[in-house]
């Protein structure tokens, strides 16, 4: 059991009054068992996910989810790095993307201690790589680096402004990339007879 329940009032998660189970990601599914379908990238809606860090780790992030199939890029900006707060930015950036979250792709850290939260609110399945094991999530790792041309290392979160963000998510969408036949990922998503290919 999640040891943070979503609350309808406050649209965020609360801290449920329990025993300490903080950092432990409970009922966590292998990337082994993801579908074929997340696998061979073969249809929209299998996302990886990550945060980028700016300054310390207890400062406001970046939450990144990138679609396996077409590299669409969803961003947004978390407190801090808390299960709390990266939960609620992650309902947050369900609530405006144009695609399904089929699946979602986590790395191993507490922050997404939320997953089981997530599947229930998002209509998908969470799924983790294996520790240290980045390159299970290359294309998440992958978009990070263009995303660091915009937020370098070292750079604070906290005064990044929500619409600064967007505006990078929407370049970065709207970039063609090679691996894509040079079509852009929101080509991709918009066009059936391109991302079916």
């Amino acid at each position: 059991m999640s040891n943070y329940i979503f609350s309808d009032e406050s649209k965020s998660f609360v801290k449920r009054a329990s025993k300490e189970t903080r950092g432990k990601l409970t009922n966590r599914k292998n990337i082994r068992t993801r579908p074929i379908e997340a696998d061979n990238r073969s249809e929209i809606g299998h996302w990886e996910a990550d945060v980028v860090i700016g300054t310390k780790a207890r400062s406001a992030v970046l939450v990144t989810l990138v679609d396996r199939k077409s590299g669409y890029l969803l961003v947004g900006k978390a407190n801090s790095k808390s299960e709390n707060d990266v939960g609620a930015t992650l309902l947050s950036m369900y609530e405006r993307t144009p695609i399904p979250w089929y699946t979602i792709t986590f790395d191993n850290g507490k922050e997404f201690a939320c997953h089981q939260k997530i599947e229930e609110l998002c209509n998908t399945v969470a799924y983790f790589a294996d520790p240290y094991s980045s390159w299970q999530r290359g294309t998440n790792e992958n978009t990070n680096g263009l995303l660091r041309q915009y937020f370098p290392k070292g750079q604070s979160m906290e005064d990044v402004l929500l619409k600064y963000i967007s505006k990078i998510e929407n370049k970065l969408n709207n970039r063609p990339r090679k691996r894509y036949g040079f079509y852009s990922p929101i080509e991709l998503i918009n066009n059936i007879d391109i991302s079916a290919a």
